[in-house]
């Protein structure tokens, strides 16, 4: 992909359930993107590619689910060159990179809202340590 493409993620369908109120010390997410997850289907100057994404944890506790539609715009020989490399399943790393910061930044907030803890693990504090003692001169 080159610097003249554009790529822009939109969202359709947003589902996000609470399924348990236990409260656990720690908790994993399983993340699942599927792109493409249909066709691919061009637009005038556009490739309009479906993805899926689902976020669940173990134990379970939360379920997100987000469809919507990955949005690259360009010239017309790289958005076929593009579909080309779908169809062969070669999905650029830029498409999964911005689909992947996308979602999961949506996910979260969703997450948060349920009132689920974000999935990074809470600093833990360092070795205590005197502070530098001062003597007057």
């Amino acid at each position: 992909m080159d610097k003249s493409t554009n790529i822009r993620v939109v969202l359709s369908y947003i589902h996000a359930e609470k399924l348990s109120e236990i409260r656990v010390p720690q908790i994993q997410f399983q993340i699942q993107i599927t792109l493409p997850s249909g066709e691919a289907q061009t637009f005038k100057q556009e490739l309009r590619i479906p993805y899926v994404f689902n976020l669940s944890s173990m134990p379970p506790i939360l379920n997100v689910t987000l469809k919507g539609t990955v949005v690259v715009s360009g010239d017309e020989e790289a958005l076929k060159d593009l579909k080309k490399k779908l169809k062969e399943r070669k999905i650029p790393k830029e498409l999964i990179h911005a689909t992947t910061q996308y979602t999961m930044f949506e996910a979260m907030l969703l997450a948060r809202e349920l009132g689920i803890p974000p999935p990074m693990p809470l600093p833990s504090p360092g070795p205590q340590r005197k502070p530098p003692s001062v003597t007057p001169i």
